[in-house]
């Protein structure tokens, strides 16, 4: 797709994308842009190769009137 589109066109790629290494390797074929259900995975393989910590978050509040 990439080849036969102009610059300013943005490419997805998205099913099959569940890793820090799928996702270079299909940026690196041209896309711009990922759509995928596995960020947290990503992400944290993500901050693991750049030895950074992980995320975490602190549990909201319980609503209530």
């Amino acid at each position: 797709m990439r080849q036969h589109t102009p610059p300013t066109i943005q490419v997805k790629a998205a099913g099959g994308i569940r890793t820090i290494d799928r996702m270079l390797q299909v940026r690196s074929l041209g896309c711009s842009r990922v759509g995928a259900t596995a960020t947290k995975v990503i992400l944290d393989e993500a901050r693991e190769k750049l030895s950074l910590p992980p995320i975490t978050v602190a549990a909201a509040p319980a609503a209530g009137y």
